[in-house]
């Protein structure tokens, strides 16, 4: 099958030459079964790449290079963003149509949690960042396609097949190549530097002083930890490990120059597909029991806990109330459910919109991203209150990272459970929503088991190498 993609690609653009004076170019076509992970290290990407998997719902995807960057900055971030897409879409051709059903991803990358002022460990990344790769693997349950893109620009027919026909022989190189088995271990003591338990507890208490003292209702306060790696890191394998752990999870890789932002993700910020928009509410957190007895017992405290359940309500509140600009049509379940993970479980409602118009996926995250679950109520009070509080910037963490096409479809998770890869070093994230009656102590502890999805890859694991 992939060795007669290069004459279909060839015919493509004589088609696209001939009757056509669009600038960017998508070539879709589909391929034999690929193990996506593997082409993670073996592609020897530099500048940029992007992996995204949802292991229950068998979607995958792999993008490398990039054909064209899209950033923004500062709070106009998205509304810039827009400009540019909607600048974009009448330069735009491909064969997509030919594979009805399917929804072939186009740009890929993230969106910070705020505008970033310090950079500091974030300078590989802008505040909106999005590209269209040269070249994308994708996974639709038991169907594999390769996507390949380019400009027509300094049209030059051959070589652009000899440049799609080197990429698809790399990569059967590397499935060759990888049945090596390497393996790494990892032995690594974190470290809070100013942001030690201590100081969580003071910035918990200062929290709290203020919910009591003014209209703050929640305040999502966030923990960074670092450490360092001396050796080189096989990411295949520590995304195949993700995967393995929380299948119900977004697995995600986002590398841009020197830095690689990864993590499992058991909140999906927004889906957007068929005139639908869908978001996950999640909050309130408690850890898994040791038996299914206690497990059930912890479960049901959570579901009948009064505090856990208005933070839970006032997420639920929140994207409904944002859907509401979009949609006369939204539903979501009367009580919520638990979402269990391998060391955590969650409330969980599910909401869905039906939209009344055509409506552009960056407007709608304008008015639901930063949710209550990764900020707090009122929600410029509670993030004035984390900017004075916390002594980082949270850049890539608790923001967005997905992808989307012109064709109205996306979906975007909430990249939180993350950490960061830069110059020998490994940064952790998690973040515990405080209100009246939240304990320093045991929001500590929690935000342990938060920690965990990151920090556990890296303390005596062994990681294997696909």
């Amino acid at each position: 099958m992939i060795n007669r993609i290069p004459e279909d690609y060839r015919e493509f653009l004589d088609r696209i030459q001939s009757s056509s004076s669009q600038k960017i170019i998508s070539f879709a076509a589909k391929i034999t079964k690929i193990n996506l992970e593997s082409l993670i290290n073996g592609l020897s990407i530099k500048d940029r790449l992007f992996y995204w998997h949802q292991p229950s719902q068998k979607i995958e995807m792999l993008a490398a290079g990039n054909i064209l960057r899209i950033t923004a900055s500062g709070f106009e971030r998205t509304a810039e963003t827009e400009k540019e897409i909607k600048n974009l879409q009448s330069q735009f051709s491909s064969n997509h149509n030919e594979f009805p059903g399917v929804s072939f991803p186009l740009f890929t990358g993230g969106l910070k949690f705020a505008p970033d002022e310090k950079k500091e460990i974030w300078n590989d990344y802008e505040d909106s960042d999005w590209a269209i790769p040269g070249i994308l693997f994708f996974r639709n349950k038991e169907n594999y396609y390769v996507i390949y893109n380019t400009f027509t620009g300094n049209f030059d027919r051959e070589e652009k097949v000899r440049n799609l026909k080197s990429y698809l022989d790399k990569i059967k190189n590397i499935k060759t190549d990888n049945n090596s088995n390497k393996s790494q271990t990892f032995s690594v003591n974190p470290k809070e530097n100013t942001n030690g338990r201590q100081n969580w507890i003071d910035n918990v208490n200062a929290a709290l002083e203020t919910i009591r003292m003014s209209n703050l209702h929640k305040v999502v306060l966030a923990r960074k930890v670092s450490a360092e790696v001396k050796n080189e890191i096989f990411f295949e394998g520590i995304i195949s490990v993700l995967a393995e752990r929380y299948p119900d999870c977004y697995i995600f890789l986002f590398k841009s120059g020197n830095s690689i932002f990864f993590g499992a993700s058991p909140e999906m910020l927004i889906r957007f597909s068929n005139g639908v928009i869908e978001s996950d509410a999640l909050a309130g957190s408690a850890p898994r029991g040791e038996s299914k007895a206690e497990d059930e017992k912890i479960a049901g405290e959570l579901l009948s806990s009064v505090k856990n359940l208005n933070e839970q309500k006032a997420v639920v509140k929140f994207i409904s109330k944002s859907f509401s600009h979009f949609s006369d049509e939204i539903v979501f379940p009367e009580k919520p459910v638990i979402k269990k993970l391998t060391n955590i479980q969650h409330l969980f409602t599910p909401v869905k919109a039906k939209l009344k118009q055509s409506i552009s996926l960056f407007e709608i995250i304008r008015k639901i991203h930063p949710t209550p679950a990764i900020c707090g109520t009122p929600l410029m009070k509670a993030f004035e209150k984390i900017k004075q509080l916390e002594d980082f910037e949270r850049g890539l963490y608790s923001g967005a990272v997905g992808w989307f096409n012109f064709n109205c479809e996306g979906e975007f998770a909430v990249s939180i459970r993350s950490g960061l890869y830069k110059e020998n070093k490994i940064y952790a994230f998690a973040g515990c929503g405080i209100v009246e009656g939240s304990d320093p102590q045991a929001e500590y502890e929690e935000s342990l088991l938060k920690l965990q999805p990151i920090l556990s890859l890296f303390q005596n694991e062994k990681i294997a190498k696909s």
